[in-house]
């Protein structure tokens, strides 16, 4: 079976280096890299190296002037944090 993949290969080869250049330039239009300077219409592929293997996080800001860090803590930021771990699906 390879041998005569390659043999279709030697034998039509204006169509192998076809198909590559086809390949290549298809490569270079979707490559998510910094432009390439070939002057092709981009689209690139988009790429999430580093998944979020965690689970999702909000971040919540309160604010009560006249307390303390801590009171804030303890008396708003601590409570909410509970109430919405116990929300299904939150």
């Amino acid at each position: 079976m390879f041998s005569s993949l390659v043999k279709f290969c030697l034998e039509r080869r204006p169509l192998v280096v076809a198909c590559m250049a086809a390949l290549i330039v298809g490569g270079l239009i979707v490559s998510p890299f910094p432009e390439t300077g070939v002057g092709l219409p981009r689209s690139p592929v988009s790429v999430d190296a580093l998944p979020q293997l965690g689970e999702p996080q909000q971040i919540i800001v309160s604010e009560w002037p006249g307390r303390s860090p801590q009171d804030v803590e303890d008396q708003i930021t601590y409570p909410l944090s509970v109430f919405l771990m116990g929300i299904s699906e939150v």
